[in-house]
């Protein structure tokens, strides 16, 4: 993926992050019906600022997209954003506009 950092001068008091991930997998459970699928899960981080001193994620968002295949055909699509809001927190929102609040 591509990742673009600015905020590089000594004086900056904090860096901003625009970035792209993209992981292409496979997994296979082994439990139960023993189900395999394939995915690719993409990350789009925006403008996500972090703090210098601290390495803190003080603001920023970063979309996620799964898409993947399971055993017999079937495929899936599944989409958020996750919003950084600071004292570590964030809040994942899916494309079902189910909200859950994050920290760590």
């Amino acid at each position: 993926g591509e990742v673009e950092v600015t905020g590089l001068a000594p004086t900056a008091t904090n860096y901003t992050v625009n970035f792209t991930f993209t992981r292409n997998g496979y997994q296979a459970s082994k439990v139960r019906k023993m189900i395999e699928f394939t995915s690719v899960i993409t990350i789009t981080g925006t403008d996500i600022v972090v703090n210098k001193t601290t390495s803190a994620i003080m603001s920023g968002t970063a979309a996620v997209t799964v898409t993947g295949t399971v055993t017999g055909g079937s495929a899936f699509t599944r989409t958020g954003t996750l919003t950084f809001t600071g004292s570590r927190t964030a809040t994942l929102t899916l494309s079902s506009g189910s909200s859950f609040s994050l920290s760590w």
